[in-house]
Parts: structure tokens; sequence; C-alpha cells
């Protein structure tokens, strides 16, 4: 009795064992069938991506503080530049976070709850919008008060010492910037 219960426990894990090689199969393909603009969160390219972003969060993390108490602006030094590379690099990480696949459960009929990717672009997009969009748009409003300063008529430019003094309240929304590091979390999660 003992050897046919241990048989029919060893048929029933290769079973499973079966089922879970024929959805990782399945999800597998899947993903290679995805459009070519789709982005795998597993590809060379994303690794460099996040490597790329972790460095911009670090010294977003580092910089802005001290750059908020300390520092005036002037719109064309050395940190100017670097704040201008750091925001361009988060800008074109929310244009590709439109088109990086992401996991799902599958939760279709028959299914077993087993993680799947979405290469649907519509659904990638709104999946987005619904998460991190928000956050990544905050992000970024405070670099238009480092850009006002240097538009003449803006009310923000140096001969306007009304202006200024708004300045000076406006750029401590600087440090909404921080909110980048929320980002961490989800280069975590890939």
């Amino acid at each position: 009795q003992p050897s046919q219960v241990k048989a029919a426990a060893a048929r029933k894990e290769s079973v499973r064992d079966q089922m879970d090689a024929a959805i990782v199969m399945k999800a597998h393909l899947a993903v290679e069938q995805a459009p070519w603009y789709i982005i795998r969160p597993a590809s060379y390219f994303m690794g460099l991506w996040d490597l790329t972003t972790s460095a911009a969060l670090i010294l977003t993390a580092l910089v802005t503080p001290y750059e908020v108490s300390f520092l005036e602006p002037n719109g064309t030094d050395g940190l100017f530049i670097m704040n201008r590379c750091i925001d361009t690099i988060f800008i074109l990480d929310m244009c590709i976070q439109f088109f990086l696949m992401y996991q799902i459960a599958d939760d279709s009929a028959g299914g077993t709850g087993k993680a799947r990717f979405e290469i649907d672009l519509k659904k990638i997009a709104r999946h987005y919008l619904r998460t991190w969009f928000t956050i990544d748009v905050l992000s970024i409003i405070p670099s238009i008060f480092d850009i006002l300063p240097l538009i003449e008529g803006t009310g923000f430019d140096e001969g306007d010492t009304d202006g200024l003094k708004v300045m000076r309240i406006v750029r401590t929304a600087r440090l909404v910037k921080l909110v980048r590091l929320v980002r961490g979390s989800r280069l975590l999660l890939r």
C-alpha cells in the first residue's frame, strides 16, 4: 500500500511538473512573439537602462538636498547642465515605460495563477498611466522652475526682484524631485 501511494504521488507530481513546463513554454513563446517595439524587462538594453536610471537616482538623492539648501540658482553652470541631463534620462524613461512589457498573473479560464507578460501596447500604456505615470510627471515638473529664470519676460529673470523673491520660495518645490527616488522600488521589482 505505501508503495502505491508513493507511486500515485510521483505520477501526480510528474503531471504537475509537465503542466508547469507547458505554462512556462507558453509564456516564453508569447514573449518571443511580442512585436519588435515591445521591450522585454530582462533584455540587455533594459539592464543598461536600469543602471543609467539608478545612477541618475543616486545623483538626485545626493545633490538635490544640497543644491536646494546651499546653492543659488545659476542657469549656465555644470550643475544646471547635469540636472538637465538627468531630467532627459527621466523623460526618456517615461517614454520607455509605454513600451515595456510587464508581468501579470494568468487568471484566465483554466489559468493556474502563474505569471505571464503583457505584450498588448494599449494595455501596457493603460497600466503605466494607472500606476507610475503620475509620480513620474510630478518628479519632472520642478525642472520648469530651473528653466524659467533663463527665459526673459517670465517674471523670474534677474532684473525682477519680486520675481526673484517668488523664485526663492518656489525653488523649495525642487525638493519634489526626490519623488524620483520612489522609482528605485520599481527598478527592484524588475
